[in-house]
């Protein structure tokens, strides 16, 4: 039996397109998976982040305080691209 879809690997990798936007960063500050240490080192290693803690919330910021997660969404998009 033959596959459906034959996929077969590219002769060369094409580069990463760089970002339009740099990235958001949103933590929980009783988030105990994804802990505010592990979102801090986050940020270290992409300085240009936005970092933003949602202070009443654990893992679940969309769920916990789901006006302001809105809120933090529109406008982190609406804001201009990085240069």
């Amino acid at each position: 039996m033959e596959p459906a879809v034959r996929l077969t690997p590219s002769p060369r990798p094409r580069p990463a397109p760089a970002p339009e936007r740099v990235p958001l960063a949103i933590a929980g500050r009783a988030d105990g998976i994804v802990t505010p240490d592990l979102v801090l080192e986050f940020k270290k290693a992409l300085p240009s982040a936005t970092l933003v803690t949602f202070e009443e919330s654990g893992h679940l910021p969309f769920v916990e305080e789901p006006e302001r997660y809105v809120q933090v969404l529109r406008d982190f998009l609406s804001a201009p691209p990085a240069p």
